[in-house]
Formats: structure tokens, sequence, C-alpha cells
């Protein structure tokens, strides 16, 4: 099993986790996750989670 790394979790629930080898999982407050490439795109994903925005 991979280890997991909670890299951040936001006033308003939504996380960032780090998987290894560059992969990350990013989750709002309902669990509601996608996947990420690269922490810049996780950091993307997630502000725009909090900001309301949906891709």
């Amino acid at each position: 099993m991979a280890f997991v790394s909670r890299i951040c979790c936001t006033s308003k629930g939504s996380t960032i986790d780090a998987l290894g080898l560059g992969r990350y999982r990013v989750c709002d407050k309902s669990h509601s996750c996608s996947f990420q490439t690269g922490l810049w795109a996780a950091y993307e994903a997630l502000r725009e989670l909090d900001q309301g925005r949906v891709h």
C-alpha cells in the first residue's frame, strides 16, 4: 500500500493529498475527488473548488 501524505486542508474542507510520483488527490468537503499531476495543478484545482468554480 502506498503512503499518502496530506499536503493541506482548507477552512472550507478541501484537501490535497500527495500520492507519490508527482500525483495528487484533490477533494472537496463532500469527498468528491479529482487526480492531478503536479503540485501546481493540484493547487489550482483546490483554489477553484474553494472559489466555487467547477471544470
